[in-house]
């Protein structure tokens, strides 16, 4: 009876042993929920930073913008120059952004949000179908190119000042206007550049959060685990100890 009841022991010791191994082996075939919730975390926190750009250069534009409509009726040419040359700058920064952000597989691509900004500060420097803004822009040396970046020709801006003073003026204000309302208007838009910043940044604590709680768990898992394997491993010895001694006894009895 004491050789049964040992056995018994031995066995449903070795059943355990087995059922746990095979437990562990099914939950390191299932994926592992820290590395998807990272995987989570930068995609976040990619999209932040290239929306963050997108909203900076659209901010720094509409600065640009609003400084040329500052200039007096004898302006100071080299300041005059530094201006326009820094409102250019600035709109191929946004457009330079957000063409990259937004290409085929890039982390903006299918968002809207960027590509309409874009859109509607270029249609701020020239309104659609509208000669007489082109042709102004034209004669003061600033031009749209081939890719939808604009670039300007000093030579020509200088003669424009020199021979049409007044009318240059007029154009650069009309220009800094449209742009600095379209940028605001981007920036400032329920739906807009400002408020996907705002949304992702949200979004990013919330998952920082989530992954500091899931590190927290997953660690006091590891360390139950650690400490059932202990007590198995010392209920293991044990038992191998006693079905040791109730095999000498069985040979003992045997013998006799």
């Amino acid at each position: 009876m004491a050789v049964s009841n040992v056995s018994s022991a031995v066995i449903s010791a070795f059943s355990a042993q087995q059922q746990t191994a095979s437990q562990t082996s099914s939950q390191n075939q299932q994926k592992n929920p820290l590395a998807a919730l990272q995987s989570k975390v930068s995609s976040t926190n990619t999209q932040l930073s290239l929306f963050g750009k997108v909203q900076s250069s659209l901010a720094d534009l509409q600065a640009r913008a609003q400084a040329l409509k500052g200039f007096e009726k004898s302006p100071n040419l080299n300041d005059l120059k530094v201006a326009v040359l820094g409102f250019v700058q600035a709109f191929n920064t946004v457009h330079t952004v957000v063409v990259k952000a937004t290409q085929k597989q890039a982390p903006l691509a299918n968002d809207s949000r960027s590509t309409r900004a874009l859109a509607e500060v270029s249609r701020a420097v020239i309104p659609p179908d509208n000669t007489p803004s082109r042709t102004a822009l034209e004669k003061i040396g600033i031009t749209r190119e081939k890719d939808g970046s604009l670039s300007v020709d000093q030579t020509a801006l200088e003669k424009a000042l020199r021979e049409d003073q007044s009318g240059t003026l007029n154009t650069l204000a009309g220009l800094g206007q449209r742009v600095e309302q379209a940028a605001g208007q981007q920036l400032s838009s329920k739906s807009g550049v400002s408020a996907k910043v705002s949304d992702l940044t949200e979004r990013a604590n919330e998952l920082d959060k989530q992954q500091q709680d899931l590190q927290q768990r997953l660690e006091a898992q590891k360390n139950t685990q650690q400490l059932q394997a202990a007590q198995l491993a010392s209920l293991g010895g044990s038992t191998s100890a006693s079905s040791h001694n109730a095999v000498a006894t069985y040979i003992g009895v045997a013998s006799l």
